[in-house]
């Protein structure tokens, strides 16, 4: 996903959506060189992540997949409610901003993408430490709702979508860091 969302982001910048401004050369090298360096820090989280994988013999309560259910469920209606807007069904919207509506779909589920690797951990059967994470997941998809579909946008523009993500992150990763730590209980 964030290989996508980096890829989304750059060739978005490259048409002169992201920007509203056509990019030099020199412009263009420089974005490519950090589109580079950034598949290059994705791939090698990635292959830490891969390393630090450990199989258990232990079952895997019922509980871990309802919670990744809940962030697909809940990702899926964050990115879809971009799509709730009148101006996304014109051939036109489309056509000179598609890119960024791709871009913006990708984005939305990014902070549900991570929060789900970070919860996976979640072994305990009955918490309410769980209950209060799916609430604090639904409030950051009604936030996102709301902002996307133009109901209340907090900020115009990508720096409302950048408000957004940054609100969500950081409420998803230390809801699930909080929720991992209470799990023995």
């Amino acid at each position: 996903m964030l290989l996508c969302s980096v890829t989304t982001l750059v060739c978005s910048a490259y048409g002169g959506h992201l920007f509203d401004s056509t990019l030099s050369g020199w412009e263009v090298a420089q974005l490519t060189v950090a589109q580079a360096f950034l598949l290059l820090v994705a791939c090698g989280l990635g292959e830490t992540a891969a390393e630090e994988m450990e199989t258990t013999d232990v079952p895997v309560p019922p509980t871990r997949q309802r919670i990744v259910w809940v962030h697909i469920i809940l990702g899926l209606i964050a990115a879809g409610s971009w799509f709730s807007r009148s101006n996304v069904w014109h051939i036109d919207y489309l056509k000179n901003y598609g890119f960024n509506l791709a871009s913006y779909v990708l984005l939305a589920m990014l902070p549900y993408v991570t929060s789900a690797v970070l919860s996976w951990r979640i072994v305990a059967a009955n918490c309410w430490r769980q209950f209060a994470y799916i609430g604090i997941l639904t409030a950051g998809t009604a936030l996102a709702v709301v902002n996307n579909s133009a109901i209340w946008v907090l900020q115009p523009g990508v720096l409302g979508v950048c408000l957004v993500l940054m609100v969500q992150f950081i409420g998803f990763v230390l809801a699930a860091e909080w929720t991992v730590e209470g799990s023995g209980g």
